[in-house]
C-alpha cells in the first residue's frame, strides 16, 4: 500500500490565477467587494501577482491587466466544458474591473 501524500500548495496569482511561482507580493488594505447583496472578502493584506499582471501593475496598464484575467478566466471555463452566458461574461468583465479598482485604492495602505 503507498503512502498517501498531499500535494503542496501552489501559489497562485490574485489577479488571473495563473500559477505564481515567481510572485510579486503587494501590500493593500483590507478590502471587500459587494456582489449582489452578499460582501465578498477578497484579501486582507496581501495580494501575489505573477511576473506578467506585476509588470501591468507597475506600469499601471490596468485595462490590459483586466483582459487578461477575463481572457484567462474565459479560457479556464472553456476548458471546464463551460459556455458561460452574455449575462454572465458582462458580470465577470465588471465584477474584473471593480476587483481592480478597489486594489488600486487599496494599494500601498494597511489596516
Amino acid at each position: 500500500m503507498e503512502p498517501n501524500t498531499v500535494p503542496e500548495p501552489q501559489l497562485l496569482c490574485d489577479f488571473c490565477n495563473e500559477s505564481a511561482t515567481a510572485a510579486r507580493s503587494y501590500d493593500a488594505a483590507p478590502l471587500s467587494m459587494k456582489v449582489d447583496r452578499t460582501v465578498v472578502y477578497f484579501c486582507d493584506s496581501k495580494w501575489a501577482a505573477c511576473p506578467v499582471c506585476a509588470q501591468l501593475i507597475d506600469e499601471n496598464r490596468w485595462d490590459e491587466l483586466t483582459g487578461r484575467s477575463y481572457a484567462l478566466w474565459l479560457q479556464g471555463e472553456t476548458e471546464l466544458g463551460k459556455s458561460p452566458d452574455f449575462a454572465h461574461k458582462q458580470f465577470m468583465k465588471t465584477h474584473l474591473t471593480q476587483l481592480h479598482q478597489l486594489f488600486r485604492e487599496a494599494r500601498g495602505r494597511t489596516a
